[in-house]
This record gives C-alpha cells, sequence and structure tokens, in this order.
C-alpha cells in the first residue's frame, strides 16, 4: 500500500450535549511507522477511530484521504477495526470458525486466511482456542481471537482500539513483533493507553487531552 494521508478538518461529534471532539484537524501520515493515539480515557480516541473506520458519523468535518475523492467508499473498502469491545463474536462457534466468519466479512478469501492463521497463532502461542468454544474462551483467549481476525484479513488498514486489554506480558511483546513486521506490507493504527507502546520503534504519537484536543504529536 503506498503511502497516504488522512486530513482532517473541522472534526466535532457530540453524544447529547457532552462535546467528544471539538473542532479538531490533524493529519495522520500513513507511512511506514506505526500511529499511537493515546491519551486520557474519555477524550475522544475511540470515538475519532470509529469515526475514520466509518461506523459513526461526524457532527461537523470533513475527512480526506490522499487523491481519494470518496473517504467512505475508501475506508469501508481498506479498514478493517477491531473493537476495543467484544463485539461480533458467536459464542456457539469455536475460535476458527469466529475468525473465518469475521474476515469473510471483509471478503478475505479462507484459505488466505487458514495460512496467514497458522503462522500468527504460533507466534501468539494459541493455537489451542481455535478448536475451543467461544463460550469457554477467557478474555484474554477472545482477544486473540479478534487480533488475529484483524491480522488475518486482507485490509491494508489496521485500526486497533485496546487490542491490548487482556493479554499478558508475553502475548504483548510477540504482537509487537507481528506489528513490527507487518507494519511494511499495512498502515497499523493503534488507540491505546497502554503505556508499553510507548517504548516501541517506529511509532508515531498522537497525545489527546479532552474533547479530542491535541496535545502532542510526533515521534
Amino acid at each position: 500500500m503506498e503511502d497516504i494521508s488522512l486530513n482532517i478538518h473541522n472534526l466535532k461529534k457530540k453524544y447529547d450535549d457532552k462535546t467528544i471532539i471539538n473542532n479538531l484537524s490533524i493529519t495522520i501520515n500513513f507511512n511506514r511507522k506505526i500511529t499511537l493515539i493515546t491519551g486520557m480515557n474519555g477524550s475522544g480516541k475511540s470515538t475519532l477511530a470509529k469515526i475514520i473506520a466509518g461506523i459513526i458519523l461526524p457532527d461537523e468535518g470533513i475527512l480526506q484521504i490522499s487523491n481519494h475523492t470518496n473517504f467512505s467508499k475508501w475506508t469501508k473498502r481498506t479498514t478493517y477495526y477491531l473493537s476495543s469491545a467484544e463485539r461480533g463474536m458467536f459464542y456457539k462457534l469455536n475460535g476458527r470458525q469466529n475468525i473465518e466468519y469475521l474476515t469473510s466479512l471483509k471478503g478475505t478469501n479462507k484459505n488466505d486466511v487458514l495460512k496467514k492463521l497458522s503462522t500468527y497463532c504460533e507466534k501468539l502461542n494459541c493455537k489451542d482456542i481455535l478448536e475451543m468454544p467461544a463460550e469457554k474462551l477467557s478474555t484474554g483467549q477472545k482477544k486473540k481471537v479478534f487480533i488475529l481476525s484483524a491480522l488475518c484479513s486482507n485490509c491494508q488498514l489496521l485500526l486497533l482500539d485496546e487490542p491490548t486489554n487482556g493479554l499478558d506480558d508475553e502475548s504483548f511483546y510477540a504482537f509487537i513483533e507481528i506489528l513490527a513486521k507487518l507494519r511494511l506490507e499495512k498502515k497499523i493504527v493503534l488507540i491505546s493507553h497502554d503505556k508499553r507502546f510507548l517504548d516501541m520503534p517506529n511509532i508515531e504519537r498522537i497525545i489527546f487531552e479532552k474533547n479530542g484536543e491535541i496535545y502532542w504529536e510526533g515521534c
């Protein structure tokens, strides 16, 4: 995927009478670095992620992606959004079946998924979850199902909202190693307050304060 930029102009979003994002303007460069959006809880990080993914609409503002004229069409085709909540899992299916289903929603070929799945499961040490019913998975195991779905999809932009919640240190650092290599092939945006990401190389940081206001941005 070529280097592209997401330009956000005067973005606003409210829920009822509460302002979540207030007049945000920023350019996010999707290059070979990973973008980390971090900051305090309630600062608008997840809301921004959902807007970029096309899940919710802003009240005001414009999103433009490099030379593409239709942002909505582009993001629906290109973006895989991993929610911070455990949504979209079928508890009567096993881990593998859930991964196959979730990736199929983005049009990923089943054979391609299974090839990648074997590699990523070995790195994350989680082959056992593939045949386990989802209803019996722990919080960390469920998180791995969602992570594997994102990693195995054919989407070129991975928008990962709090992907490490529930992961132990061993799984976290295995995940970091995967992302460090994957950033050369895909565009990756992490939304997280996990401070361990701050020590990761090849990171572009965007730090939010309240109402989606930018406190600091850069390496």
